[in-house]
Order: C-alpha cells, then sequence, then structure tokens
C-alpha cells in the first residue's frame, strides 16, 4: 500500500512541477543572472552606465527569485497535501512519514519520478 501512495505523490509532485513550468523561471533566472555578469565584468561598459542597469538587473533577478520561491513552496504544499491528509485522516502505525522517508521509498519515488516524466514527455502534448 505504501508503494502505491508513493508512486502517487510522486506523481502529483512531478505534474505540478511540471504545470508550474519552474524549468523556465529557473532558465530565465539564469538568462538574467548571466547577463548582469557580463555588464559587470565588461570593461566595454563604463561605471556610469553599470550604476544606471544594475539595479535594474537585481530587480529582475529579485522577482524571478521571489517567483520561484512561491513556485517551490506551491509544489511542495501540493505534492506533501495528501501526505498530510492521510497521517491524520487514517492515522497509520507506523507513521505515513516515516514509511516515505525510508530508502527504498525514496529510491521508488525516484523511479516513478522519471518514468512518469519521460512517458509523459513522450506521450502526452499540451
Amino acid at each position: 500500500m505504501v508503494y502505491v501512495l508513493v508512486s502517487f505523490i510522486t506523481i502529483i509532485a512531478v505534474e505540478l512541477f511540471l504545470r508550474f513550468q519552474l524549468i523556465s523561471c529557473v532558465k530565465k533566472f539564469s538568462k538574467v543572472s548571466k547577463k548582469s555578469l557580463k555588464i559587470i565584468s565588461s570593461n566595454k561598459i563604463s561605471d556610469h552606465w553599470k550604476e544606471k542597469v544594475m539595479p535594474i538587473y537585481a530587480f529582475k533577478v529579485f522577482m524571478l527569485t521571489l517567483k520561484l520561491t512561491i513556485l517551490i513552496i506551491c509544489v511542495f504544499a501540493g505534492a506533501l497535501l495528501p501526505v498530510f491528509v492521510l497521517e491524520y485522516a487514517m492515522v497509520p502505525e507506523p507513521s505515513f512519514w516515516v514509511e516515505i522517508t525510508k530508502p527504498y521509498a525514496l529510491i521508488l519515488s525516484c523511479i516513478v519520478a522519471c518514468l512518469y516524466y519521460f512517458v509523459r514527455k513522450r506521450y502526452v502534448r499540451l
């Protein structure tokens, strides 16, 4: 039973990860960070111009960091909600938290996440 529940929770987490488009947000963050580092390290750009443009990049990095934080919290909250429901509604023995943090459950979760991701990317076009 634990295997099925771990698989179900893992699929929920992967689906939320894909729906919230975390990867595109990380790519945007990386792009803005690289641009700002390029400007800082450039000798061809004057210090005056750097002083003008860096607050804009700093604000963009801040907003993307905030967005990433909120998205990651949403993914964790959405994936852990079923765990809380199972833990407090059914009161299992031993604790469901103990069961899902055992090595076999973590390995199963990684395998299910990889399989689900590749199957979904290959066969589902949204």
